[in-house]
């Protein structure tokens, strides 16, 4: 999926978008092999792009939103994420 995330084709953006959007709503594992895998620059560069599609920049907002959510109380962003931001 962040392959095609940063492919310069605009559908394949906006697909991949989606999906891991839907893939952060399934589980804390899954949200942290995003992560580990490189997706915050990913779904930031995708965020603040100019896309033809403007619908991208708003799932990858909102993807980058979900990623914070880690944990039972789901109000902060648990600390081995920062093993994921070096990538930045």
């Amino acid at each position: 999926m962040l392959g095609f995330a940063q492919s310069e084709d605009s559908d394949l953006q906006f697909w991949a978008s989606a999906l891991l959007l839907n893939l952060t709503m399934t589980s804390d594992q899954v949200k942290e092999e995003i992560v580990k895998c490189g997706g915050l620059k990913a779904l930031i560069e995708l965020a603040i792009s100019d896309s033809r599609e403007p619908a991208t920049a708003s799932q990858a907002a909102k993807t980058l939103v979900m990623l914070g959510f880690v944990g039972k109380n789901n109000y902060y962003m648990n600390l081995s994420y920062s093993k994921g931001l070096k990538a930045l």
